[in-house]
C-alpha cells in the first residue's frame, strides 16, 4: 500500500479556494464582496462609485499552469510523483446599483487537468500514468445593503456543478488486473452550495473594516466504473477573514488575516494566514496593484491518508486601465512542506473587462 502524501489535494485546494473566477470575486471592480474567492484583496475598501439604477457588465479570462512533486513510498516502487496542471477559466457578471446597495448575478466554467508525468520507477516499468480532468460550472447571487454611511451587510449564495474525470494507463505490454486491460477510467459528480456572510464598517472617512465568514461545506460522492470503489469530496472548512483597510482617491492598503477549520472529508488541514494588498494611481487612466500572503496549512491525517503541514506563499502583480475597465493581473503561488516530501508551484494570468451602462 501507498502512503499518500497529498500534495495534489493541497495544490486543488489552492485552486478552488485561490483562483476562483474574479466574476465572483469582484463586485464594481474594488471587491465589495469577495463571493467565496479568498485571494482577492479589498473586503474593508469601498466599490468605485456608481449611480443608482445602472448596471456594470463583467468579463473574466484566465489560464493557469503548475507543478507539484511529492516522494512515494511502497513496497514496490520509489521515487518522486511529479504532476502537471494546466487550466482556464471564464467568468462573467453583472452588478446592478441600489438605492443602498448592490445585486449581483454570475456564472463561470472551469477547466483543469492534473496529470502525473513520474511515478518512481513505475514509468520505467510499466508506463504507469495518472490523469484527472475537473469541470467546473459555478452561478451565483450576491446582495449587498448600506445600513448607514458607516456600515455595509451583505450575503452570497453560488452552487458548484463539479465533474471529474479520473483515468490510468500502463504501456509496455503491461494491464490492470481488475479489468484486464491497459486502462482504467471513472467519473464522479458532485454539486456543492456555497454561501458567506460579509460586513464592512467605515471608521473615518478613509480607514474600514471589513469581515467574511465563509461556513463549512462538503459533499461526498462515489467515481463509477473501474474506481466504483473509491470516493471523492469537494468542499472547504469554515472559514473567517478579517481585514482592515486605508483608501484614498489615489491610494489604498489592506491587511488581513485568514482562519480555515480542518475539512477532513477532502484531507484538508487547519490552514492560517495572511496578506497585505495595494492599489495606487499612478496617473488619471493608468493604476498598478501588489499584493502577498503567507499561508500555513498544518498537517492532518485520516486512515492512513496524509496531508503534511506546508507553507503557502501567493504575490499578485496587476495594471488597471481606465479606472479599472481593463484589468491584467497574474498570481505567483508556490508552496513547501515541512517535511521536505513535497512541493509545488502555480500561476494564474488573467485579463478582465467591464462596462457601464
Amino acid at each position: 500500500m501507498f502512503k499518500r502524501i497529498a500534495i495534489t489535494t493541497i495544490l486543488f485546494s489552492l485552486i478552488a479556494i485561490y483562483s476562483a473566477s474574479v466574476a465572483f470575486a469582484e463586485l464594481a471592480v474594488r471587491p465589495l464582496l469577495p463571493k467565496g474567492n479568498l485571494s482577492s484583496p479589498g473586503i474593508s475598501w469601498a466599490p468605485y462609485e456608481m449611480e443608482s439604477g445602472k448596471k456594470r457588465v463583467y468579463l473574466d479570462i484566465a489560464s493557469h499552469t503548475g507543478s507539484s512533486e511529492s516522494k512515494l513510498y511502497s513496497d514496490t516502487y520509489e521515487g518522486d510523483v511529479e504532476y502537471d496542471y494546466t487550466g482556464k477559466n471564464i467568468g462573467v457578471a453583472l452588478d446592478l446599483k441600489l438605492d443602498a446597495g448592490y445585486l449581483s448575478f454570475g456564472f463561470e466554467q472551469d477547466n483543469e487537468k492534473n496529470e502525473s508525468t513520474n511515478w518512481g520507477n513505475r514509468d520505467e516499468v510499466d508506463g504507469y500514468k495518472r490523469t484527472y480532468d475537473y469541470d467546473t460550472k459555478k452561478i451565483g447571487f450576491n446582495f449587498t445593503y448600506d445600513i448607514n454611511e458607516a456600515a455595509t451587510v451583505g450575503f452570497f449564495i453560488a452552487n458548484s456543478n463539479i465533474t471529474i474525470k479520473r483515468t490510468a494507463t500502463v504501456t509496455n505490454g503491461y494491464y490492470f488486473s481488475s479489468n484486464g486491460t491497459p486502462e482504467l477510467s471513472g467519473e464522479a459528480s458532485i454539486s456543492l452550495m456555497e454561501y458567506g456572510l460579509y460586513y464592512r464598517h467605515a471608521i473615518t472617512s478613509e480607514i474600514a473594516v471589513g469581515a467574511l465568514l465563509l461556513p463549512s461545506v462538503n459533499k461526498k460522492t462515489d467515481y463509477n466504473g473501474d474506481y466504483s470503489n473509491i470516493e471523492t469530496a469537494a468542499g472547504y472548512g469554515t472559514t473567517v477573514k478579517l481585514a482592515i483597510g486605508y483608501q484614498t482617491d489615489e491610494f489604498a492598503t489592506e491587511f488581513e488575516i485568514l482562519n480555515e477549520e480542518e475539512q477532513v472529508d477532502t484531507l484538508d488541514g487547519k490552514r492560517t494566514g495572511f496578506g497585505i494588498s495595494a492599489e495606487y494611481l499612478a496617473t488619471k487612466s493608468f493604476s498598478i496593484s501588489a499584493g502577498i500572503k503567507k499561508d500555513e496549512i498544518a498537517e492532518f491525517e485520516d486512515n492512513g491518508w496524509t496531508s503534511p503541514a506546508c507553507d503557502i506563499q501567493t504575490t499578485r502583480m496587476g495594471v488597471n486601465y481606465k479606472t479599472g475597465q481593463i484589468t491584467m493581473s497574474t498570481d505567483l503561488t508556490s508552496y513547501e512542506s515541512k517535511d521536505d516530501d513535497g512541493s509545488g508551484k502555480y500561476q494564474d494570468f488573467s485579463i478582465s473587462l467591464l462596462y457601464d451602462f
